[in-house]
């Protein structure tokens, strides 16, 4: 279809697009969003009528002016005589708003700190601007029109509920579905959306979409409803599968395009670009007290992952590692020829991730309802049962600590999993209930940093270690485990804040007390490296990128100035 040009032309970016919406992901506080980053699908029975509660056709009852309506019903006689009526995908013309949001195939939103994208398999990607924009003087038509969005928090709870959208800057022919109901030709449509989650049911999403058009006698309102799509059978074994196997549809497509394709380790094999986060050959669970099912099950998923893994690095052209750890791990387990392996490190947002100021410190742990004077440690990181994490160490170093009356530091432990509530109850048990505790999965990262005054990462694996990363960039000291990605760049300053390999409770204990002892000094040592670490952003790490899989996209200047001496220097 002729529609799908632009989408071919998005294929030669799609690299770049990922690399970048993956550095702004990071910045961004989902936690002061509906969870609406997902992917929706129409309600079970519903087809592609634009008033999902009326058959379609006639039965839709379109307010429609007396030209429009015999414009319509000859629409009807020529469809009934075999024709193809006013619709225009018969064409090969885009569905464009509002019939694209009758969505064929599942939808998925994405929200970014500037836009909001809705992607489909079947219409052309739409952008909502959320940037506070006002509109342009000039607006070019298009079939989805430009859309200026603003997230609205209805109920004064400090967090969205409502994206409402307008769109405008439309061109034709346009109908609101398949029996050709049609828009007015001049293009002078408004559309108004309110997209918000179902209060009842976190699994319905609602678009109350109101078209004002000059076909029309008045404003039209309609309540388009989708249901979440879940996993298969609840697993994310099956449903791993079937993302594998629709990811290779879609880098095929691309492939023909033109454009490239980025993988993940072994998530889904392609030959083209490998990013790797994590080496599965590098990760062995900890699972000796998990349930036998448990283990059962981890058995059989690690089992696939090792499989996947090495026959996605079997076939990739060009492998990228987020640390030299990972990179040699990879040359040494998958015999990966080093010229066809490089290091990118991960970038940060220094305006998100920095030192806080006092007052900001104060305000952070007035938020999280943390003592005001309190040293406060913070663990992060998943807390199932696989045990990776080390936090069984960390919770016995606490309560030997703890032990000792001169202890005046407190941990908190944000992550999410299947053995939080084993934790509060041993905190409990052990009374450190108000030593430690579980403050679950961590909706706002930054607030945490700034209220820390030290951060504990004892992972048995970690193939960088992007929070630690973070934490330092906020200037607090991070104690990881020696063999983690993130400690190959620890400068030998701070190797008082390194932890063995594997941790232990003894080595926990001995460099926790060692911080404590000079907490004041150790966070001005940590200055250096942290400004150093906020000098590579996320912006750097893209462009890296892009000039090692994608050098064509970049433009020769930016090149030049990226390995300019004074820049390396």
């Amino acid at each position: 279809m002729l529609y799908r040009c632009s989408i071919g032309a998005l294929a030669q970016a799609a690299a770049v697009a990922m690399t970048l919406a993956a550095a702004q992901a990071q910045v961004l506080d989902l936690s002061k969003y509906p969870d609406i980053v997902a992917q929706w699908r129409r309600p079970p029975g519903i087809g592609i009528q634009w008033d999902q509660t009326k058959r379609v056709g006639p039965s839709q009852q379109a307010p429609l002016t007396p030209e429009y309506q015999k414009l319509y019903e000859a629409n009807l006689a020529d469809q009934a005589a075999g024709g193809q009526g006013a619709d225009p995908i018969g064409k090969c013309l885009p569905f464009g708003m509002p019939r694209m949001m009758s969505i064929i195939f599942p939808m998925e939103i994405i929200i970014m700190p500037k836009l909001t994208y809705i992607l489909t398999d079947y219409t052309e990607p739409r952008r909502i601007y959320t940037d506070g924009r006002d509109w342009p003087k000039e607006v070019e038509p298009e079939f989805a029109g430009y859309s200026i969005g603003k997230w609205v928090d209805a109920d004064g709870d400090g967090r969205y509920d409502v994206l409402e959208v307008e769109t405008r800057g439309f061109k034709g022919p346009r109908t609101f579905e398949a029996s050709g109901i049609q828009l007015h030709e001049d293009g002078q449509t408004i559309i108004r959306e309110r997209i918000f989650l179902d209060p009842a049911n976190k699994d319905i999403l609602h678009d109350e979409i109101t078209t004002i058009d000059n076909a029309l006698t008045r404003p039209w309102t309609v309540d388009k409803q989708y249901h979440r799509v879940s996993k298969p059978m609840g697993s994310y074994s099956l449903g791993a599968s079937l993302l594998a196997g629709r990811g290779r549809t879609v880098a095929r497509w691309v492939e023909q395009q033109g454009g490239r394709t980025i993988v993940n380790g072994g998530n889904c094999g392609w030959s083209d670009i490998n990013w790797v986060h994590a080496v599965h050959r590098s990760w062995e669970r900890r699972l000796t007290h998990a349930p036998a099912h448990v283990r059962m099950r981890q058995w059989l998923s690690r089992g696939n992952a090792l499989r996947g893994e090495k026959r996605a690095l079997g076939v990739a052209r060009i492998v990228v590692a987020n640390s030299e750890q990972t990179r040699n791990r990879l040359m040494e387990l998958f015999g990966i020829p080093s010229a066809r392996i490089h290091t990118i490190y991960l970038g940060a947002d220094p305006q998100v991730f920095r030192p806080a100021t006092t007052r900001e410190k104060l305000a952070a742990r007035a938020r999280l309802v943390w003592p005001d004077d309190k040293l406060t440690a913070v663990f992060m990181g998943a807390l199932g049962h696989d045990r990776n994490k080390g936090f069984d160490l960390l919770f016995e170093a606490w309560r030997q600590l703890c032990a000792d009356d001169a202890w005046d530091v407190d941990l908190m432990a944000a992550g999410g999993g299947a053995e939080v509530p084993y934790w509060q109850l041993q905190s409990e048990k052990a009374g450190l209930r108000d030593r430690i505790r579980m403050i679950g999965f961590a909706q706002n990262v930054p607030d945490l940093f700034r209220a820390a005054d030290v951060m504990v990462q004892p992972s048995f694996y970690e193939a960088y270690g992007l929070s630690a990363h973070e934490a330092l960039c906020c200037g607090i000291p991070a104690l990881v485990t020696r063999s983690s990605g993130i400690a190959e760049r620890y400068p030998a300053a701070l190797s008082d804040l390194l932890l063995d390999h594997p941790p232990s409770v003894a080595n926990l204990v001995d460099r926790l007390r060692h911080w404590r002892a000079a907490h004041k000094d150790c966070r001005a040592r940590v200055n250096s490296f942290s400004n150093h670490l906020r000098q590579h952003t996320w912006r750097d790490m893209a462009r890296e990128f892009v000039e090692l899989t994608m050098p064509s996209l970049v433009a020769p200047d930016e090149v030049a100035l990226a390995a300019s001496p004074a820049l390396q220097a």
